[in-house]
């Protein structure tokens, strides 16, 4: 029998019309409104709405995306566990690997693409993806920008 504080939450979708109640979600326990998998990670949707996109990314033993992505405006990434090298396309960039608690910047038409890192530990990465839904170029990217659907 599972007890009340091991019991995964899963909140209700927030539709975009209702943004007006909180909500609480535990990221590292695997909490969204949706989750989608694919061969390069799994996503899990925490809100999309009001000009805002949100969602938690999970990264371990998958293969490494062969895509590029990028996007029309400015991409937040926080790593919450783990590590995730981004690996730009522009080599001057140089690739960066990110731990817990760093927050990545990514300016709008930086093309890159972002893998569990180092690609041999068992530990999974989880990070925090939020970025300006409105402005979004869906021709740019194919469903969730951080794992490629199969």
């Amino acid at each position: 029998m599972m007890n009340a504080a091991s019991a995964v939450h899963t909140p209700e979708p927030i539709a975009a019309s209702d943004a007006t109640r909180p909500t609480v979600f535990n990221i590292l326990a695997g909490e969204a409104t949706a989750v989608h998998h694919s061969s390069t990670g799994t996503v899990g949707v925490l809100f999309s709405g009001q000009g805002i996109e949100a969602e938690w990314v999970s990264k371990q033993k998958e293969e490494r995306d062969s895509e590029w992505f990028s996007q029309g405006s400015v991409d937040l990434i926080l790593v919450l566990q783990g590590q995730l090298c981004v690996e730009f396309e522009d080599a001057s960039l140089g690739d960066r690997v990110l731990k817990r608690g760093d927050l990545l910047v990514l300016p709008p038409m930086t093309r890159c693409r972002a893998y569990h890192w180092p690609e041999e530990s068992d530990q999974e990465t989880i990070f925090f993806a939020t970025y300006p839904k409105a402005e979004r170029d869906p021709g740019l990217f194919t469903l969730h920008r951080w794992c490629t659907t199969a």
